[in-house]
């Protein structure tokens, strides 16, 4: 996207943009851990699993959800304070989105939270209005 808008040779912005666009594609692994299993694809770190003593993936177990909850911590590291100053970096409509996207994210991981981390019961999402009320943020 920075390459789009002419900002690829900004090199905070590219690390902002990548902080960020970890940090999304990591709210979805959190958010698909079963259906990624069921595909044959696990994206939680070996070594977080390792550390956290995660030997079952498949059903709710209390290391899962400490290397879920150890995961959303670091994932919200790199949506909260980049996505809001990669937003300002940017200016105008798509910096708005892009800051949006990001508080879109965090939305997401408050409800894996609401959800106590059941993920296995289906997809946890932010509602409409926690959305509207990340998008007035």
């Amino acid at each position: 996207m920075l390459g789009v808008l002419g900002r690829s040779d900004d090199g905070e912005a590219v690390s902002l943009s990548d902080d960020v666009c970890t940090g999304l594609q990591l709210v979805n692994f959190l958010q698909d851990v079963p259906r990624d299993l069921d595909l044959g694809r696990v994206y939680l770190p070996a070594e977080d699993r390792r550390r956290f003593g995660v030997t079952e993936l498949a059903k709710p177990n209390a290391p899962l959800r400490s290397v879920l909850e150890f995961e959303a911590e670091r994932a919200r590291g790199l949506l909260s304070d980049p996505g809001e100053e990669l937003g300002r970096r940017l200016g105008g409509r798509v910096g708005r989105a892009v800051a949006l996207f990001a508080r879109g994210g965090v939305a997401a991981l408050e409800a894996l939270e609401r959800a106590d981390w059941d993920i296995f019961n289906g997809r946890p999402r932010p509602s409409r209005a926690r959305l509207a009320l990340a998008a007035i943020r």
